[in-house]
This record gives structure tokens, C-alpha cells and sequence, in this order.
């Protein structure tokens, strides 16, 4: 048996006619009296046994309308001859194949007019004149052991609408941070020092000393395996120069790879900026809390993208509900206080307050709550918003009063929905009912991980501190879900996880990331029993997708989205990506698990030879994962242009032998290394500027049918055709797209 699917593009115009003026005016001044006429001067075409309905107006002027017909009505089909009105509909569910001809007639008091149609009735599942590809969907299995279309997370937004996590404060423990980053050497390196490309004083704001004590490993070029820490970070010459010390003496070739890592104890970064003072003699939990002298306070700034960034959007948290703040706090001297606020700034009428609530605090750590019930409408959504009205940002506010006696500590600081916060995972409701209402196979996390450590991620929130990697920085002030999170939330919707790692992690830290994912015992198996998760995850996921790093094979210059992460080119990133794996296979817990763990590395799709480099240096991973973005809607001219190679290019790209993912399957094979293909990003790629390109047909051709289709499509073709099993769309959460004077898409608000 097989069953025949119709898929049609159909784009149908209903134009109503203006009232035709013209004849019976003088030539000074009346405005003269309209034809009277049927308007709609044409009716769509039907199908046997499929719902029929149009409309038919004349022009209007008042009194009592009787219409008529004269002719063949196509069986099946009645004209309303009970309207009494200017407009009336033919109707009902055609019979019988057919051409008819019918004229259909209208009188009010003396006038009268009529208008002649033709009608083709079909025997198929569209209209007659609409283009069709039938396409045979048989029983036979193409691809066995399949599993649901997986998604991209994404992260928590602190400007947008991407509220995914309960809890709106980044690192509520107050906790340290910590920097791990990739360079590339430069040619002017010497035995003793580490000088790297594209990074210096211009380009990079570390000062110097900022390295210095730091771990450093030289992981690709002669020197390998070298490691050590920095004797010393200057600015000779206006480079970075890394000062390797004792370990020096190894041989540096243009573009090897050497891993810096260091942590920032005694900091935190995230919601208060630069007040306080993060105190690790007096922690509610994990290393340190935050430290607040009389007088201290800060503000914590959300929901400003719909002011600053794409200006037709509004607000994108409207506060209602139930919400609560709830700290952890105590004070060097009982009775002194502190207060929290959540309020919009700017002014009136548009600044509610929400939460206003001072807490007075005891000498010893205690839970301060307050909860508020907010009605609907106190956060004003006017639309459209009053022109040349400030936006308001939502601003989550900590002040310790002046008039207190001595410091006040606070930790574990929370501001929630309650009525949003019913579920057990540390997700918001809505992103995990979407999930649920989903089911995605596969569930990826790619949110910030670039330059973190497996040990910060590997702790709960209240432990769990900062990250960054950037030269340009000088702060890690990235602060994501972790670990636990992710896959508490993977097994509460019933997908498989797909963690991105940071490419930084040392050996020993990927060693225990094994053993909390699949160890009995042990000082991360123990972590992840405290936790609540008694069982190794292994246990409870059929596969457990670990890819390291993301898009790690760009240049790695400044112009890169993710230099100081990445390797340049499919050589380094195959060899890099392998020595990871390899330490993970030497963990104790792995051998027994292997079938629970796909080791993933990250092609490029827009080049199929970077492929066949990973796979000519590595054999440690089980699938190589590519991003075959499509969409880009440069030709726009005519309906074939816009919508012919979006539904064509799955299929030339699949099976053609000049098709990049053709190509890049055939490297995977001829390989010899039985990796499979992964896909961990796909969509519309509708990113560039194109002059004369209208912002209604961008909208129409990614947001409206043709969307519906074109991604399941890309990504069931891949499935089919070359066994792409694991794959997930990108991206689960986001708003909008901007463009800014560059003319260029920017992504800085999704």
C-alpha cells in the first residue's frame, strides 16, 4: 500500500474591487453617482468532495438586495438567495467534475446588475491550474532506529524575551569566576615564549600581569604536551607575550595551539556589578557570598531589548502574576536591614513598582521571602507604544540603608514567578510545556560554555560561578544552567542531552566529567548523588551526545565569532578533538558505557573538505556534526525565485554528487573511521541585506507556510538520505533579527 501526499504552494489574491465611479458627473464640481455592479469579478476554482466558500458583494447604497442565478451551478453548490444584503456566497461541496458557466444577478429598488463566471470543478486534491509534486510515501523502512527531530535550547537572555530559567538573577551565589582560552602562535614566538596571533594591546584589553600564575598546556605542534604556568604575562612589543618559564624550551611553530586557564577567587560577576564585596570567610553556601557595607546597592537592568534593539517589538517581560524575591542573608549586627525592589524606570505613568519589601536581619544566616500577587495591567502594554515615550527597563534593585550599623551578607538570591515555577527542573514552565508539547528526540545546550571548566558546570546554581575566554575581557561574565540542570530537564520532557564542552577542559576535568556522568562512586559520582541523582546518567539516557566545543575549525582571528576558541581549519580541530576523547576513554567508568556516549565533533558545512581533515586526524569520535543552513533568499524577483531552491536544495545538497552534504557523507564513509552524520544546527539562514529586498516578503517566506515546510523537510531528507539520525534545529527560545547600520542581520538580541 502507499498513500499519495499532496504539497502545494498556493498563493491566492482576494481583490475587492473599488465601487467603479466614471459617467453621470458635470464637469465643475459634484462628485457623480456610482455603478451599480458586482464587484468580486471572478470565483476560485474547486474540487469534488472538498468544502467550498466564496464571497459576492455589490456596490452598496441601501434598501433590500435579492440576488439570483441563471445558468449551471456546479452540483453541490448553492448560491444564498436569502441574503437581503449588499453581499452574499456561493457555497457547499461540489459533486461532480466540471466546467460551468452561470451568471449570478443582484436588484435594489431600480437597479440591477449582473456578472458571468466560470467555474472548473477537479477530480484531484487541488484546483485545477495549481502545480503539485506528488510524491509516493511507501512502507518500506529507509532508515531504521529513527528518534523525534531534536532543538537547540538556547540560553537565558538577560535583555530579551528568553527568560528559560526560573530564577531571572545570574549567579545568585555570589561565586568566583573562571577564564579559559585558545591561542594561536604567532611566528616571532621563541622556545621561552608563547607570542599569539591576532591578539595584542590593540585588539585585547588584558593587562599585563592578567596571566600570570595561570595553567597553560601546549596541546598541538612539537611542543605538545608541554605544561606548566605562566611565569609571566607582558606587553613587550605591544604583543601579549606568555612567559612559559622552566617549561619553556620546546619548539613553537606559526598557528600551534596552546589552552591558558585560570579562576578568580575572591570576585564575582553576574547580577551586582561592582558593589559589594564577595567574602569567602562567611559563605550561606558554596565559596563565597556577597559582602554589602551601610549604603551599598545595585540595580540589575532587564528587558531592554524592545528599547534598544529591534523597534517594532514591545515589551518581552510583562510582569503579572505571582512573583517572589527570596534571599538568604544575615547581618554583623541584629536589627540592621535590606531591601529589595522590582520596579520599571523612567516615568510616570509607565514606572510601576511590583516589590518593595526591607527585610530585617538576624546575626545568624536565615530565608527572607516576599511574595506579591501582581494584577494584569499594572505592567502597561500599551500598542502602540506612545510615540516619543521612554521604553522602561525592568530593574531588580538590592540597597542596604545607610543608617545600618555594620556589613550584611546575602546569598542565594531569587526573583521567580511562583505561577510560572511549578515543575521540579530549575525551568520556567512555559519553555518546559513547549518541550513537553514537542517532544524533542534530542535536546542540545549550546549557551556560553566557551572558556568554562566541566567542574563549574558540573555544580548546582547556587555553587556554580562565571565564565569568559575572551582576550578582549578582562572579567568572565557568562553565567548559564549547568549540567544537572540540563539533564534533570532532558529526562523530565524525554529527550536525549547533547552537551557542547568547553574546548579548554585539562585532562583531569574531562576524566571526572565521565565519572559523574557514569561512575558508581568517586568524588563526581558522589557530586551528582548529592545532587539527587542516585543513578549514573548513563542510566537513565539511551545515549548521552558530548561534542566538543562549537565551530572550532574558524580562523580564530578577531573577525571570528569564536576566536580564543577556535582552532583554525579541520586539521587542528581533528587532532584537538581527539586527544579530548582519548582522555575520556581512559576513565574507568567509559569502557562499560561506550555505547552511552556519541563523542561529537563540529564540521563546517558550507566546506565539505574540512571533513575529510577531521576525519584524516581523528578516530577517537563517534559523528561528525554540520550546520546546513539554507534559506538565503537573494533572488526574489518572482514566486520560482523565492520558493523553488528553498524546497530544491535538501535535495540537491543530499544527492548530488556537487551537493555539500553529499560531499561531506562521502568523506565520512571513505574515512574509514564509521562516524556518523549529525546535524546541530539547522534553519533559515535569511541573513543578508539585499537592496530592494522587502521586509514583508522576508517575514512571509520564514514565518509563513513555506516555513511550516521547509525545515522538517531539509532535515527528513537528511535523515533519509544520508542516515542523519541526530539532529536539532536551531533555536528553541529568541525574538528577532535587527539590522543595524552595517547593513548587516545581527543576532545580538536573540
Amino acid at each position: 500500500m502507499h498513500t499519495r501526499i499532496w504539497m502545494s504552494l498556493l498563493f491566492a489574491a482576494l481583490v475587492f474591487a473599488a465601487c467603479g465611479g466614471g459617467g453621470g458627473g458635470s464637469s465643475g464640481g459634484g462628485s457623480g453617482t456610482p455603478t451599480f455592479q458586482i464587484n468580486t469579478t471572478s470565483v476560485p476554482n474547486g474540487v469534488i468532495n472538498q468544502a467550498y466558500t466564496i464571497g459576492i458583494n455589490c456596490t452598496t447604497g441601501g434598501g433590500t438586495y435579492t440576488w439570483s442565478s441563471t445558468g449551471n451551478l456546479p452540483p453541490g453548490l448553492t448560491l444564498d438567495t436569502a441574503s437581503t444584503t449588499f453581499a452574499t456566497t456561493l457555497s457547499g461541496m461540489p459533486t461532480t467534475a466540471g466546467t460551468y458557466n452561470f451568471t449570478v444577478s443582484v436588484t435594489t429598488g431600480t437597479e440591477n446588475a449582473s456578472q458571468p463566471y466560470t467555474v472548473v470543478i477537479g477530480t484531484g486534491s487541488f484546483p485545477p491550474g495549481v502545480n503539485v509534486t506528488d510524491v509516493n510515501v511507501s512502507n518500506t523502512v529507509r532508515v531504521s532506529g529513527v528518534k523525534h527531530l531534536g532543538l537547540n535550547l538556547g540560553g537565558h537572555d538577560r535583555w530579551g524575551a528568553s527568560k528559560i530559567m526560573k530564577n531571572q538573577l545570574p549567579n545568585p551565589g555570589f561565586e568566583p569566576g573562571v577564564m579559559g582560552t585558545v591561542w594561536l602562535a604567532d611566528t616571532v614566538s621563541t622556545s621561552d615564549s608563547f607570542v599569539p596571533r591576532e591578539w595584542n594591546t590593540t585588539s585585547g584589553n588584558q593587562p599585563a600581569g592578567f596571566w600570570d600564575g595561570a595553567e597553560y598546556e601546549i596541546v598541538y605542534g612539537p611542543g605538545a604536551g608541554a605544561s606548566g604556568n605562566v611565569t609571566a604575562f607582558t606587553h613587550a612589543g605591544g604583543d601579549y607575550n606568555f612567559n612559559l618559564g622552566s617549561n619553556g624550551n620546546i619548539g613553537l611553530n606559526d598557528r600551534d595551539v596552546m589552552f591558558t586557564r585560570r579562576a578568580f577567587p575572591g570576585t564575582a560577576y553576574g547580577m551586582h556589578g561592582s558593589a559589594g564585596t564577595p567574602d569567602t570567610s562567611n559563605p550561606y553556601s558554596g565559596a563565597q557570598s556577597l559582602r554589602m557595607a551601610p549604603g551599598e546597592n545595585f540595580d540589575y537592568v532587564m528587558d531592554t531589548s524592545w528599547r534598544d534593539g529591534d523597534q517594532s517589538s514591545h515589551k518581552l517581560i510583562v510582569v503579572e502574576g505571582n512573583w517572589r524575591v527570596r534571599i538568604k542573608a544575615r547581618a554583623a549586627n541584629a536589627g540592621d536591614q535590606v531591601q529589595v525592589r522590582l520596579y520599571r524606570d523612567g516615568g510616570a505613568p509607565y514606572n510601576p513598582t511590583f516589590i518593595n519589601r526591607t527585610f530585617t536581619t538576624t546575626g545568624s544566616w536565615a530565608t527572607y521571602t516576599e511574595d506579591q500577587t501582581i494584577a494584569a495591567g499594572t505592567d502597561q502594554t500599551p500598542n502602540p507604544w506612545p510615540t516619543g515615550t521612554y521604553k522602561p527597563a525592568l530593574i531588580f534593585a538590592i540597597d542596604v540603608p545607610g543608617s545600618n550599623t555594620g556589613n550584611v551578607w546575602i546569598d542565594e538570591v531569587e526573583l521567580y514567578r511562583v505561577d510560572d515555577a511549578t515543575n521540579p527542573t530549575v525551568f520556567a514552565d512555559r519553555i518546559v510545556g513547549r518541550l513537553q508539547d514537542y517532544q524533542p528526540g534530542v535536546l542540545r545546550w549550546w549557551a556560553g560554555q566557551l572558556g568554562e571548566t566541566l567542574e563549574n558546570m558540573m555544580q548546582s546554581w547556587q555553587d556554580r560561578g562565571t565564565c569568559g575566554y575572551k582576550p578582549s575581557s578582562t572579567t568572565p561574565g557568562t553565567w548559564n544552567y549547568g549540567v544537572p540542570d540540563f539533564l534533570e530537564l532532558c529526562d523530565y520532557v524525554g529527550a536525549e542531552p547533547w552537551i557542547v564542552m568547553p574546548p579548554t577542559a585539562s585532562e583531569l576535568d574531562l576524566v571526572h566529567f565521565v565519572e559523574y556522568l557514569a561512575g558508581s562512586s568517586g568524588t563526581y559520582a558522589t557530586l551528582r548523588m548529592n545532587q539527587g541523582q542516585t543513578a549514573p546518567w548513563t542510566n537513565v539516557f539511551n545515549q548521552i551526545h558530548l561534542e566538543w566545543g562549537n565551530e572550532l575549525w574558524g580562523a580564530g582571528t578577531t573577525g571570528d565569532p569564536f576566536g580564543a576558541a577556535s582552532v583554525n581549519g579541520g586539521v587542528r580541530l581533528g587532532t584537538l578533538a581527539d586527544r579530548a576523547f582519548e582522555f575520556m576513554k581512559t576513565s574507568g567508568y567509559y569502557a562499560a558505557n561506550a555505547a552511552k556516549f556519541d563523542f561529537i565533533i563540529g564540521g563546517q558545512a558550507g566546506y565539505s573538505g574540512r571533513q575529510q581533515e577531521i576525519e584524516a586526524n581523528a578516530d577517537d569520535h563517534d559523528s561528525t556534526a554540520l550546520a546546513p543552513y539554507f534559506g538565503e533568499l537573494s533572488n526574489f524577483g518572482t514566486d520560482a525565485e523565492v520558493y523553488y531552491p528553498l524546497f530544491a536544495k535538501p535535495y540537491y545538497d543530499a544527492l548530488n554528487t556537487n551537493g555539500r552534504m553529499y560531499q561531506s557523507k562521502q568523506y565520512l564513509v571513505n574515512g574509514g573511521n564509521g562516524t556518523n552524520l549529525n546535524i546541530y544546527e539547522i534553519n533559515y539562514h535569511t541573513t543578508g541585506n539585499y537592496a530592494g529586498l522587502p521586509t514583508s516578503l522576508r517575514n512571509e517566506f520564514v514565518g509563513g507556510a513555506s516555513g511550516a515546510l521547509a525545515l522538517p523537510l531539509h532535515m527528513l531528507v537528511y535523515l533519509t538520505e544520508l542516515q542523519a539520525r541526530d539532529q536539532c534545529a536551531f533555536l528553541a527560545c529568541g525574538y528577532a533579527y535587527r539590522f543595524q547600520n552595517t547593513g548587516n542581520w545581527q543576532d545580538d538580541y536573540v
